[in-house]
């Protein structure tokens, strides 16, 4: 929501979110990092005898320590001109034009192996293929200290996409 609509004013509300104390200041300090624009907490002098909530209220003592340790983060850098971020920034964005790129190529590539299969009366999913080409690219990815959920992830829209276009061509292309 917050990358959709920046300029909306989100208030989190962990008290009910989390549903006991033990949780609320990891997530209220998620919730500042996630720079949500407040936080509604559930504070009561003695929990346990509240008529509701009673497992999700701090007490005020927990609630001033939590506040003590919250981090509240600088972004005034961002505004200075010596920003030593700016140029890892900029790597980034080359680095993302040049996956936007590699990622065409090899969609190109997948559109002239899905005609081949097409004129070969070959299947669209090769089942063996896409285990031997996962688990060897998971492995690699691991190998280069990427989390293997993460990479599993961008492969299988990968693939997905790859079948999709593969079945285009099946379904449209003469």
């Amino acid at each position: 929501l917050k990358r959709h609509f920046s300029d909306l004013t989100i208030i989190t509300d962990p008290s009910h979110i989390c549903g006991k104390t033990s949780l609320i200041p990891a997530f209220c300090q998620k919730s500042i990092d996630l720079e949500m624009n407040g936080l509604m907490i559930e504070v009561h002098p003695n929990p346990i005898a509240a008529k509701t909530d009673e497992k999700q209220q701090l007490t005020p003592v927990e609630f001033e320590t939590m506040l003590q340790d919250l981090t509240f983060r600088n972004d005034s850098l961002l505004s200075q001109s010596n920003f030593p971020l700016e140029p890892l920034r900029s790597e980034i964005d080359v680095l993302d034009m040049e996956l936007i790129e590699i990622i065409a190529r090899r969609l190109q590539i997948v559109r002239e192996i899905g005609k081949y299969k097409k004129q070969h009366d070959m299947t669209i999913l090769q089942i063996n293929r896409w285990k031997e080409l996962l688990e060897s690219r998971l492995q690699s990815g691991v190998d280069k200290g990427i989390n293997r959920d993460f990479l599993l992830d961008i492969f299988q829209k990968i693939h997905q996409e790859s079948i999709q276009i593969q079945t285009d061509i099946f379904e449209n292309e003469k």
